[in-house]
């Protein structure tokens, strides 16, 4: 019965998820376009419990975006063309992706701030830190970075040579991987 009553319980929650998310799409869509929202749900259930996970993504006309996030991919990427903007809502804010053309991939955090970038081709040298592009030259000077990801406390780098390194904070390196 109890086990009845949790997976009642959880439907109820996705039922309230999803109407919500519909309701606040439409609410703040403010322009005539469609826009498409995303939930994931992930239920886990057991003998004692049952667990949900939710991720919700809204895909976006370009001129949603924070006015940060523009000015960045105006200043950096203006040959490109934005194809797609994806926003994650989270208890932190919105995360944004941004899809533009030749295949770049741009990661903003909840600060608007660039945290990410993936690009067939190499990566613009001023986008990268300065100590990053001072290790490259130092120690990979044929290679190119085509993908950069920072976290709280590392700094991942490939090369268009599929080589993956990890650096610290500080520009130091901490580990090579070779694909």
């Amino acid at each position: 019965m109890k086990k009845q009553i949790n997976i009642l319980t959880s439907f109820a929650i996705i039922g309230t998820l999803l109407f919500s998310g519909i309701v606040e799409a439409q609410l703040n869509s403010n322009y005539s376009f469609e826009e498409e929202l995303i939930l994931d749900i992930n239920i886990k259930i057991d003998n004692d419990s049952v667990g949900l996970e939710t991720e919700m993504s809204m895909i976006s006309p370009e001129r949603n975006l924070p006015n940060e996030v523009s000015d960045f991919v105006e200043k950096h990427f203006s040959n490109h063309e934005v194809e797609n903007i994806i926003q994650k809502r989270t208890l932190y804010g919105y995360f944004h992706r941004v899809y533009l053309n030749d295949s770049v991939e741009l990661y903003f955090d909840d600060k608007n701030e660039i945290v990410g970038i993936k690009s067939r081709t190499d990566i613009p040298n001023n986008i990268i830190p300065p100590f990053i592009t001072e290790y490259m030259s130092k120690h990979y000077p044929e290679n190119e970075i085509v993908e950069w990801k920072v976290n709280h406390d590392t700094q991942k780098i490939v090369l268009d040579s599929d080589k993956h390194l990890l650096l610290n904070r500080k520009g130091e390196f901490v580990t090579l991987k070779e694909i």
